[in-house]
C-alpha cells in the first residue's frame, strides 16, 4: 500500500516549488513541478476519482492546475488556460477555499483580457467564499483585485473601499 502520507508531502512540496519556480520566471521548472504535483496527487484514483479521494489529493490537484493554467494564460496559450481552470473549477466542485482560489485565478484571466464585469463576478462570488472558508490571505488578495478594478475604472471611492478592507485584513 501506499504512503499517504510520503505522498501527500512530497505532492505539497512539488507544488510549492511550481509556486516559487513560477516566481521566479522559471516557467519550465514551474511547469514541470506543477505536473508532477498533479500527477502525485491524482495518484490511481484518476482525475474522475478525486470527488472521493482525500481532501489533500483534491487541494493539490487543484492548486497544481491553478498553477498550469496561469502559467499557460501568461504564455498566451489562453485555449489551454482556459481548460486547466476550468478543470480545477470542476474538481474544486463545493469546497469554498478551492473554488475561492480558482475563481481569483480565473478572474485575472478576465481581467487581463479586459472584460472586468464578468472578473467582477468572479472576485465576488471568490470573496464570499472565501470569507465563508476563513483564508484571510486569500480574502485579501481579492479584494485588493476588487479595488484595482475599481480604480482602473475611476471609481476611486469604491476601489478605496476595497483596498482599506484588504490592509485591515492582513
Amino acid at each position: 500500500g501506499e504512503d499517504v502520507g510520503d505522498a501527500e508531502i512530497e505532492s505539497r512540496a512539488t507544488v510549492g516549488l511550481g509556486h516559487l519556480y513560477k516566481y521566479m520566471g522559471r516557467s519550465i521548472l514551474g511547469r514541470a513541478s506543477y505536473e508532477s504535483a498533479r500527477a502525485l496527487a491524482i495518484g490511481v484514483a484518476g482525475e474522475d476519482g478525486l470527488e472521493n479521494a482525500s481532501a489533500w489529493r483534491r487541494e493539490v490537484a487543484v492548486d497544481a492546475l491553478n498553477g498550469l493554467g496561469s502559467l499557460a494564460l501568461e504564455q498566451g496559450e489562453m485555449k489551454l488556460g482556459q481548460s486547466l481552470l476550468e478543470d480545477a473549477k470542476r474538481i474544486a466542485g463545493s469546497d469554498d477555499l478551492l473554488s475561492a482560489r480558482t475563481l481569483a485565478t480565473l478572474a485575472m484571466r478576465e481581467i487581463r483580457h479586459g472584460d472586468y464585469d464578468t472578473a467582477m463576478v468572479q472576485l465576488e462570488e471568490a470573496r464570499h467564499r472565501a470569507e465563508r472558508a476563513g483564508d484571510p490571505l486569500l480574502l485579501g488578495r481579492i479584494l485588493n483585485n476588487l479595488g484595482t478594478i475599481h480604480s482602473d475604472a475611476d471609481r476611486f471611492d469604491q476601489a478605496l473601499e476595497f483596498y482599506q478592507s484588504a490592509l485591515k485584513i492582513r
